[in-house]
């Protein structure tokens, strides 16, 4: 049986976007402040909007002017409303159980909500 070496942890004294002093043991490990690391969790979840058309995103910017995602006691499943306003439809960033095949407004717009 082969033993085990201790766990190797790599720690950052600095901030690898900003170069700021890091003062947090999780943001030591991460690599990235706080900021920094928002910053870099919105713009991976706003270059996935990529995928959307653009009528796709003018509707979910609609959905949400229309204050029509509504989050759920579950932090990651959302309500949304559908476009005639006649169902509602859950969703998460991954999912949505309205009849549209593949990619849907609903999803662009709780990516934007969560971004």
């Amino acid at each position: 049986m082969r033993e085990e070496g201790p766990e190797v942890k790599i720690t950052h004294k600095h901030c690898l976007r900003c170069g700021r002093m890091l003062h947090c043991a999780a943001s030591r490990a991460r690599g990235y402040g706080w900021g920094c690391w928002a910053r870099i969790r919105g713009a991976r979840k706003l270059a996935a909007l990529v995928q959307f058309t653009r009528r796709q995103v003018d509707q979910a910017v609609e959905l949400i002017e229309d204050a029509a995602v509504i989050p759920t006691a579950i932090a990651t499943v959302f309500r949304t409303v559908s476009s005639d306003g006649q169902r509602i439809y859950l969703m998460t960033v991954n999912a949505c159980t309205c009849p549209a095949s593949g990619l849907c407004f609903h999803r662009a717009g709780v990516l934007m909500v969560t971004a």
